[in-house]
């Protein structure tokens, strides 16, 4: 079963005050099994004669396997010296879900200089819930290590830990984030940041404080920035419509 969706149009206004089309967007999602859909999204901009030409296209499979893991492919095509399409970008997502766990593996592939496309990026996410205890970890992997040259493997350059907690209207979040050394990165990863936000909820609003400390060059954490918000309730305004007369 396939459908076309309505085109998707941008204009803008040229010097004699008329509108004209410089973006068309054409999208047709298929769904080839009740668990896999594929949607087909193709750009049109502009080219140097003034006419709408295809700039860009983007492909992205989504998949239910039987065990329930979703699987999603996204990639990312751009026209080629021949008039045909290669590919730019590939993302694929996988999330698998046991209970109140859940884990997601991000990885993007990307064009090289040589024309290869590899895996250039990659992150792991893990949620938990556990006695009214949200966790979160990530960990984010890349070609590109601060402080050293690519030897086309993948390295550790982030890790991210976040713990909330929620009590009598009041929820906080505490995260720490680990990066590596960019004068040493082979010494591993160290925590750089810290962050601590406050939510406290009550009849009058809300008021939100976060709180952000840095890692110095001694190794002691100060404090860089503070920020206070507030959000007050404001009652609904309601208006009451008179019923009309009856007639006479």
């Amino acid at each position: 079963m396939a459908t076309l969706a309505p085109c998707a149009k941008r204009r803008t206004q040229i010097p004699n005050g008329n509108l004209q089309v410089v973006q068309r967007e054409v999208t047709e999602t298929k769904t080839r099994e009740p668990e896999t859909r594929d949607t087909e999204t193709t750009v049109y901009l502009n080219d140097i004669s003034g006419k709408l030409a295809p700039s860009m296209q983007v492909r992205e499979q989504q998949r239910r396997a039987i065990n329930g893991q979703i699987e999603s492919v996204k990639t990312t095509l751009l026209p080629d010296a021949n008039g045909g399409w290669q590919v730019h970008e590939v993302g694929e997502r996988t999330v698998k879900e046991d209970g109140q766990n859940r884990t997601t593996d991000e990885r993007i592939s990307r064009r090289d200089f040589e024309g290869n496309v590899s895996l250039a990026t990659r992150v792991v996410t893990r949620d938990s819930v556990s006695n009214g205890q949200a966790t979160r970890t990530s960990e984010t992997y890349s070609i590109d290590l601060p402080g050293s040259t690519r030897d086309g493997k993948l390295h550790l350059t982030e890790q991210s830990a976040s713990v909330q907690t929620r009590s009598h209207g009041r929820t906080t979040t505490e995260q720490h984030i680990s990066e590596p050394d960019p004068g040493d990165p082979q010494r591993g990863l160290s925590v750089s940041t810290k962050t601590k936000d406050v939510v406290v909820a009550g009849q009058s609003g809300t008021e939100k404080a976060s709180t952000v400390s840095a890692r110095d060059p001694d190794g002691n954490f100060n404090v860089v920035s503070v920020e206070i918000k507030k959000l007050d309730n404001v009652p609904a305004i309601q208006i009451q419509i008179a019923p009309p007369d009856n007639p006479k």
